[in-house]
């Protein structure tokens, strides 16, 4: 793990997207004005302030939080679930403190505060449960994958998966009876543009000033302003902050996946399959930290006291999963044009979401494809079926030189053998 947080690195605090317009500043200036923006209230609103004085010591934040038993018990529960420690669990909010960092724990009362005071409302087409349910699920996701990718600090990233979608809960709050009317008639593919007719503001507009507001770095804030369009930035494709914004792209959208019913994960799978494989997380570490997350969401949806989905193992989903072009929306991909000539393809290849992205695109080129999980696989499939004029497409990643060389030897002549990395 670097030691380097999300917040933190100069390498990527200077690489960020341009700023939003004055007006969109000044419409949310407006916004506050109203007076009824989410804010945390109470103890934890002296956290928040506490916690931004530079010469606050941990003692003293842990004093504050003390005042309020249940806020302390659930800090305490957060902890262990966000650092689970071999040994002695955090027991007392020093621990926690010291475990967390005062910002960390800044973060979370904040957090804690606004699911507490925004568990329902009057925003009849908002289903706030469901939005509470998917920001844990969201904070969860990102935890997992930041750990598995190396490219973070964890708590970090789990409180900026939990407050990306802030914006939605702040329309449902401000606009109740005009914001449930506009659920009701839009869908999800255009909620950005009507969110912008009605009021202005898009919610991930909203997301990226209410991070600000809260004094959140800049990079928070630029995540969850492209969350759900990643390529809306100006981000150059491999760079450090691209990587971030992607890997929290993906942890939304499982999220979503994982907050919708059987017959909506269906057509939302291929796409999370998609952005996992362009993040660099294969078929089998997805299913991981998939099942990760739904027994986290469990957890936090006790703690948190809000009504989590059971969801099936992942693997379940996965192989329930009907992969089709239209799913995939593959027209948006490079390389899907119409071929010319048409080959015979063996496609060798065991993580399944790069065989569905290359069956789906060579098959929507025209052009016959067979799978096979394996080199010693692709070899009977050639046997028994003979090529006269095909190609095998296979990835070198798990086969050893010798290996590679031996089953490349063995297929008959007329066929065209690619290995890929």
């Amino acid at each position: 793990m670097e030691q380097s947080g999300l917040s933190t690195d100069v390498r990527y605090r200077t690489l960020v997207a341009e700023p939003m317009d004055t007006a969109v500043n000044q419409k949310f200036e407006a916004f506050k004005a109203h007076g009824k923006l989410p804010s945390p209230q109470g103890i934890a609103l002296q956290i928040i302030q506490l916690a931004d004085k530079e010469d606050t010591t941990t003692q003293q934040l842990a004093r504050l939080i003390n005042n309020d038993p249940a806020l302390a018990g659930r800090i305490i529960k957060s902890a262990n679930l966000l650092v689970r420690r071999d040994g002695r669990p955090v027991a007392s909010i020093m621990d926690a403190v010291t475990v967390l960092g005062i910002k960390s724990v800044r973060q979370l009362a904040l957090s804690l505060s606004l699911i507490s005071d925004f568990r329902s409302g009057p925003c009849t087409h908002f289903d706030y449960q469901k939005f509470w349910a998917q920001a844990a699920c969201s904070g969860i996701a990102a935890q997992k994958i930041v750990m598995h990718m190396n490219v973070g600090v964890a708590d970090e990233a789990f409180l900026l998966g939990m407050l990306s979608q802030i914006g939605r809960l702040t329309l449902a709050t401000l606009f109740a009876q005009e914001y449930s009317q506009l659920l009701e008639r839009s869908p999800a593919s255009e909620l950005h543009a009507a969110e912008r007719n009605a009021f202005g503001l898009d919610h991930s507009q909203i997301s990226a000033l209410m991070l600000e507001d809260w004094g959140m770095p800049k990079l928070f804030q630029d995540i969850a302003l492209h969350l759900e369009q990643p390529a809306s930035t100006s981000f150059i494709e491999g760079e450090r902050n691209w990587r971030l914004l992607h890997l929290f792209h993906l942890a939304d959208q499982l999220a979503v996946l994982c907050t919708s019913d059987a017959t909506e994960r269906q057509r939302l799978l291929p796409r999370l399959m998609l952005q996992a494989t362009r993040v660099g997380i294969e078929c089998n570490t997805l299913v991981e930290i998939a099942d990760q997350v739904s027994q986290g969401l469990r957890e936090w949806g006790d703690l948190l006291n809000i009504a989590t989905p059971k969801l099936p193992p992942f693997n379940e989903i996965l192989n329930s999963a009907s992969i089709t072009p239209e799913l995939l929306n593959i027209d948006d991909l490079p390389g899907a044009q119409l071929a010319s000539f048409k080959l015979r393809i063996l496609l060798v290849e065991d993580d399944r979401a790069i065989q569905m992205l290359y069956k789906t695109l060579l098959e929507k080129s025209g052009h016959s494809v067979t799978i096979a999980n394996n080199g010693r696989a692709a070899l009977e499939i050639v046997k028994a079926n003979p090529p006269s004029s095909s190609s095998a497409i296979g990835s070198c990643r798990r086969w050893t030189v010798s290996n590679s060389a031996k089953h490349c030897a063995k297929i008959p002549s007329g066929t065209t053998s690619t290995c890929s990395s």
